[in-house]
Formats: structure tokens, C-alpha cells, sequence
């Protein structure tokens, strides 16, 4: 998606308008969890889009956070990610502490209402990010799709290339897998912090 983003600027914008597409799209797909969502298919399809807004949302802001730190010092560039994560770990504390009590006294939907919220947010602050808008001559220079298709196969086969050296794939191999089996922390979250009627 940052290919997409660098290779195709929507509205003259290659970092804003992925952004606000972003946040609108997380927006829609928690806004059916709380509305007509009532199957599993319906909610799989939410949930991939929801997911779907927070990758795209997640590259650009990085790659916005590489530009920021190029040229700065190690110290600087080092407090600009220590900020973003720190950010990220705070929004996830007060969620998970806030989220079982509201859910408990005004049920699943609303919260996924008030969830629907959050990626407008994203939406809204991406109107300041500070960009130029392309000119009509860059914007034209960046959209032929025979040279987007040729790049992005040239940089498939050259992640290939670098994946299957043994000493990358075997350790995400095994990151993959660990990710991607069961784990029993949801069940015993679920256990501890949840009043059981025994």
C-alpha cells in the first residue's frame, strides 16, 4: 500500500488523501458491526475492512515518520518513534480498560458505535498534515500503470529473493506460525476479569 500511495496520489495528495480514505473506511466497517452486522460472514467482512483502514493508515503514518526523521538526529528521530508508540500503547491501555465496562452497561453495539468514531478522527487530523499538492505535470508522471505494474513486480521478486535465504525465512516461519495458531489468552482474559455466574 505504501507503493500505492507513493505511485498513485489521490487528489494531488500522496499521504492525506490515503489517509482520510483510511479513517472513512474504518469508519464504515465498524459502523455495520453496530448496525446491520447479525451473521458471521456479514461480520468477517467488517472486520477486513476494519483491518483493511488500520494497515493502510498504519504504512502511511509510518512512512510519514521515516520522511519526518530523515535528516534529523538519532536522538530526535528516536524520541518521534518513542512518541508514536508510546501514543499507541496508551490508546490501547484506556480502550481495554474502558471497553468491558461499557460493553457490560450499554451492550456490544453501541460500543462499536462510539468505535466507529475513532477512525474519523484519523480522517480529520489527516486534513493537517502538512503536504504539498502535486502539480498536474507530477501527478501524470506518477500514474502510468505499466510502469506501477513493472515496479511492483520487480520489488515482489526482489522481497523473494531476500525471504528465501534461510536465515530470514526459518525466523519468519516461525513467527508466522506462533502468530497464527490458538492461544489460550482471550479464554483466560475472558476468566478472570469477567464475572462468572457459577
Amino acid at each position: 500500500d505504501l507503493q500505492c500511495s507513493d505511485s498513485v496520489p489521490l487528489f494531488g495528495y500522496r499521504r492525506r488523501s490515503y489517509l482520510i480514505l483510511s479513517g472513512l473506511l474504518g469508519a464504515i466497517s465498524w459502523s455495520l458491526m453496530a448496525t446491520v452486522v447479525d451473521d458471521k460472514y456479514s461480520a468477517a467482512l467488517s472486520i477486513i475492512l476494519g483491518s483493511l483502514a488500520v494497515a493502510f493508515s498504519d504504512v502511511v503514518v509510518d512512512s510519514m515518520v521515516v520522511e519526518r526523521a530523515r535528516g534529523e538526529s538519532q536522538s530526535t528521530s528516536g524520541s518521534l518513534q518513542s512518541l508514536c508508540w508510546g501514543s499507541s500503547a496508551f490508546g490501547a491501555i484506556v480502550s481495554a480498560y474502558f471497553s468491558g465496562s461499557l460493553v457490560d452497561t450499554y451492550g456490544v453495539r453501541f460500543v462499536f458505535g462510539v468505535t466507529a468514531f475513532l477512525p474519523l478522527m484519523t480522517s480529520a487530523v489527516a486534513v493537517l498534515v502538512n503536504e504539498q499538492r502535486l502539480c498536474s505535470e507530477e501527478r501524470s508522471i506518477s500514474l502510468p500503470s505499466s510502469g506501477l505494474i513493472e515496479s511492483s513486480k520487480q520489488q515482489i521478486r526482489q522481497i523473494w529473493t531476500a525471504v528465501k535465504q534461510p536465515n530470514i525465512f526459518l525466523p519468519t516461519l516461525f513467527i508466522f506460525l506462533w502468530q497464527a495458531t490458538p492461544q489460550s489468552d482471550s479464554a483466560m482474559f475472558y476468566f478472570v476479569y469477567v464475572p462468572q455466574t457459577r
